[in-house]
């Protein structure tokens, strides 16, 4: 089975749906692109307000997002388990390594 993240507002309680109607709306609207979602839950219960999700490179090395070089736009890695997540799809595709190096 393939570990993948979702989007907070996927799980909205009905009280928050009405408080927040156009937060629902919006996030319904991307679906499963969860590279148009700035609220993600990764597996392991981390979210985007929490310790975060940072640009990184295949092996979690993580990356300047503006930076010229490797970093393609797609990975990710969390900050709080280390999963690498392809943005585009949610998948988690790896783990950054204990010796991943913070941007470069």
């Amino acid at each position: 089975m393939i570990e993948r993240i979702h989007c907070e507002w996927s799980e909205a309680s009905p009280e928050l749906a009405m408080r927040y109607p156009d937060d629902v709306r919006y996030h319904a609207k991307h679906g499963e692109s969860l590279d148009q979602c700035d609220a993600w839950v990764c597996v392991c219960g981390n979210r985007s307000h929490l310790a975060g999700f940072y640009p990184c490179d295949r092996d979690g090395n993580g990356l300047e997002p503006l930076a010229s070089g490797p970093w393609d736009g797609r990975l990710y890695y969390c900050d709080a388990c280390r999963r690498i997540i392809d943005q585009t799809t949610g998948a988690v595709v790896g783990f950054r390594t204990p010796d991943a190096k913070d941007y470069s």
